[in-house]
């Protein structure tokens, strides 16, 4: 695996390099910069295959590059996992945001590095598969969604924020990491679309990719007062992670999501006399009974999903 390793501590380099090599990763390269990685990307004859991005960089923070990064061809997908010394829900809220795939705290625990770069493999499996996929199938709105929520990434370090749309597999990994030190300062709702195929049906193309797009993006911005983070599971289900706002909305996040789906009712399925007909469900991180991983949220929202579906 071709790996790229940023951070401007030389030491922190160092000690990479020796851990890198000591479990058989020897395609490996350095910066000190995020301009020098920049110039190690357009020089690359193959892409990288992972990034292990510093967050806190002088001149330009890791947060900062990983915008620029994702628009070089190529790196639409590439797993960045961000190395911190920073436990700071906000920080590694935007990083996601931006487009991190996992992240790892320093000093690091090298059991953990080494678990999320075989994550990294495994996941190179999973984004063949999905080019695969998108290239089959490239009328299919569940792809289609999907694509946009791995794509769809602020272009400029202003418009990186604590909320928006992010993959599945970076959505899973927020969650793991964020739950376990937020505990019961954290929520997870799950909203499913129960007339998703009457909807598709009446809607021209290009309409029908437009709604679930639309409808992802509106979510997110709505969601933005709860530091909202939104994914999209696949036939008609969304996941939304949110975290205690420091400064409590006018609205609960369920009226925020019914606001939402009103407006793009209203822009899109007006003319046809639709409306989106939808369930939702959450639950607190405060919920969950003492001794229970965090975890325990997201198996436990998945699972109202599934059962919704086969009760349908």
């Amino acid at each position: 695996m071709k790996i790229l390793v940023v951070d401007d501590d030389i030491l922190i380099l160092e000690i990479l390099e020796l851990f890198l090599s000591s479990i058989d990763y020897e395609n490996v390269q350095f910066a000190k910069s995020g301009e020098e990685a920049l110039r190690l990307i357009e020089g690359a004859s193959t892409p990288f295959e992972c990034i292990l991005l510093d967050i806190n960089m002088p001149v330009q923070t890791g947060i900062e590059l990983i915008p620029m990064i994702r628009q070089y061809s190529g790196y639409e997908f590439v797993p960045i996992i961000m190395l911190t010394a920073q436990h700071d829900k906000k920080n590694i809220a935007e990083a996601f945001v931006a487009g991190a795939w996992d992240y790892v705290t320093k000093p690091f625990e090298f059991f953990e590095l080494e678990t999320r770069l075989y994550g990294v493999e495994s996941r190179m499996v999973e984004l063949a598969r999905r080019s695969q996929d998108v290239a089959a199938d490239a009328s299919n709105g569940d792809v289609t969604l999907k694509r946009f929520c791995a794509l769809h990434r602020p272009v400029t370090p202003a418009q990186i924020t604590e909320s928006g749309l992010v993959g599945l597999g970076a959505f899973e990994n927020c969650f793991a990491r964020i739950s376990s030190t937020l505990h019961g300062n954290v929520s997870l709702m799950a909203l499913r679309l129960n007339n998703l195929p009457e909807v598709t049906q009446s809607l021209q193309e290009p309409q029908t990719h437009q709604y679930l797009v639309k409808l992802a993006s509106v979510i997110a911005s709505h969601a933005g007062p709860w530091q909202g983070i939104v994914t999209y599971l696949g036939r008609g289900a969304f996941l939304i992670l949110s975290f205690e706002p420091k400064r409590r909305p006018t609205m609960t996040l369920k009226n925020a999501i019914a606001t939402a789906v009103h407006e793009v009712d209203s822009q899109l399925l007006g003319a046809q006399g639709l409306s989106t007909d939808y369930s939702s469900w959450q639950i607190h991180g405060n919920e969950v009974p003492e001794g229970v991983e965090p975890s325990y949220l997201l198996y436990a929202v998945k699972n109202h999903l599934d059962q919704s579906v086969r009760l349908q």
